[in-house]
């Protein structure tokens, strides 16, 4: 027997994509499933589509709340679900027929925490379909929590940004016990799932777009643009600070970091927003980085230590200290005639 799976889908002021999304969901392959729906403070018809869904199906489960923001929305969501396995679909998107069944099986087959699909995207103002991945090009890569993070940079049919959302993903629940969206923060994504991903033992990527998103022609405001660059910077650095905790090589997060506060410096002048706090904040951060060196050495060194004493505990904790701050360097540990890769 099939595993329920709960739906979290947050609304906001999304009346005219509402019935597309909730058409796809409940149009799934898989069943046994339960649909929550999160209205956080819509002023528009939201309301009245959701009522009129829940009354036409009993999976359906609706709920309304002052706006707390996207995070909150979700946290609501994940209290009140009961399923084994979680999954976000933002309420502007849309999902493929077969996005649940081939999300759960592939998860089941591989004994995965976390099932990943790529996506294709909806333009709005054009009215075209982007998709970027073919049939014959599907595949399905197994990640452990070390590998995942160099996945994290692969650009590859837009498998990077695939990772990093929450949605087009399958969870299991219990991830959720110790785990949340931070609240107060545009993009609260990359921060939640890279934790996540450490946290499970193993994640499963499907090289297929089952995920639909909506790109909407509306600019966002000055302030909002703002919030989302200051927050692209503190995920960054979030992220540098949970890979160097594991141990991990840093350099291609340094390299993405400084590429990133490029972009958002050269994002934020083309906005005439260069008197702004986050502009301040981001060019101070660039110059502190650009005092430290620009490129990084790939190649690869070691050293030999030939020891046979008793204080070779003490070397040992001097060479791995100078080692994990210079992750170019290999030590190996030659005791007793034995040869031995120590870091």
């Amino acid at each position: 027997m099939t595993e329920k799976i709960s739906v979290i889908i947050p609304v906001y002021n999304v009346e005219n994509q509402l019935q597309t999304c909730l058409d796809s969901v409940l149009g799934q392959t898989y069943q046994n499933l339960e649909i929550i729906l999160i209205n956080y403070g819509s002023i528009d018809n939201s309301d009245a589509i959701c009522r009129s869904y829940a009354a036409r199906d009993s999976r359906i489960l609706y709920f309304k709340k002052d706006n707390g923001g996207l995070s909150d929305a979700r946290h609501i969501g994940i209290r009140q679900a009961k399923g084994a396995y979680v999954t976000y679909v933002d309420a502007e998107d849309w999902v493929e027929s077969t996005y649940l069944e081939e999300l759960y099986k592939t998860l089941q087959a591989h004994k995965a925490d976390i099932a990943v699909a790529n996506y294709s995207v909806y333009k709005e103002s054009e009215d075209l379909f982007y998709f970027y991945i073919k049939d014959e090009d599907y595949y399905e890569q197994v990640y452990s929590p070390a590998q995942i993070i160099d996945g994290l940079f692969e650009e590859t049919n837009n498998i990077n940004i695939a990772l990093i959302s929450a949605t087009g993903k399958l969870y299991k629940r219990s991830l959720f016990n110790d785990l949340l969206f931070p609240k107060e923060h545009a993009g609260e994504d990359g921060f939640f799932n890279l934790k996540a991903y450490l946290m499970s033992e193993r994640t499963v990527y499907l090289n297929k777009g089952l995920y639909v998103y909506r790109e909407s022609p509306e600019m966002p405001s000055a302030t909002w643009m703002q919030d989302w660059m200051m927050t692209l910077v503190y995920a960054m650095e979030e992220r540098l600070a949970i890979v160097a905790s594991h141990g991990s090589p840093l350099e291609k997060y340094m390299v993405t970091y400084r590429q990133m506060l490029e972009a958002c410096l050269k994002n934020v002048e083309e906005q005439g927003l260069t008197d702004s706090d986050a502009y301040r904040s981001i060019q101070e951060k660039f110059q502190v980085l650009s005092l430290a060196p620009q490129r990084y050495e790939t190649k690869k060194r070691a050293i030999v230590l030939a020891a046979n004493y008793t204080y070779v505990d003490q070397v040992l904790t001097t060479i791995k200290s100078i080692v994990f701050h210079h992750r170019n360097i290999r030590f190996y540990l030659i005791n007793d005639d034995f040869l031995s890769r120590v870091v």
